[in-house]
């Protein structure tokens, strides 16, 4: 019946988006998946060009929670844009982080 066409070509949800940040690597991919798909180096730049070390310190001598989001943002972006190659809004996200990662890091990933 017409019906039951219809339900075989109800839409599948996407798989969600699977970030594990890390000190040197963060590993990016899709859920269901064997492994990740890319694995690029860490790297929290800021638009001005300056780096944020991964620790900094374990908490101390980050900037103020705006540059940090800043540097974090562009960096999902990198991520979702020129390796994953999907929008940030379609899919869900699983993101898995370091114990050791400075709770302000942390805090960040969170808000982005």
């Amino acid at each position: 019946s017409r019906s039951q066409v219809l339900h075989m070509y109800k839409p599948v949800d996407k798989a969600a988006v699977v970030l594990q940040f890390g000190e040197y690597e963060t590993a990016c991919g899709f859920a269901g998946e064997g492994g990740p798909r890319r694995r690029i180096r860490t790297v929290l730049r800021l638009q001005d060009g300056s780096i944020i070390p991964w620790r900094a310190s374990l908490g101390r001598g980050l900037p103020e929670p705006k540059r940090l989001d800043e540097a974090v943002e562009l960096m999902v972006r990198d991520v979702y844009f020129a390796h994953l190659h999907v929008s940030p809004g379609a899919r869900k996200v699983v993101l898995c982080e370091d114990l050791l990662c400075p709770q302000p890091l942390r805090e960040a990933l969170v808000r982005v």
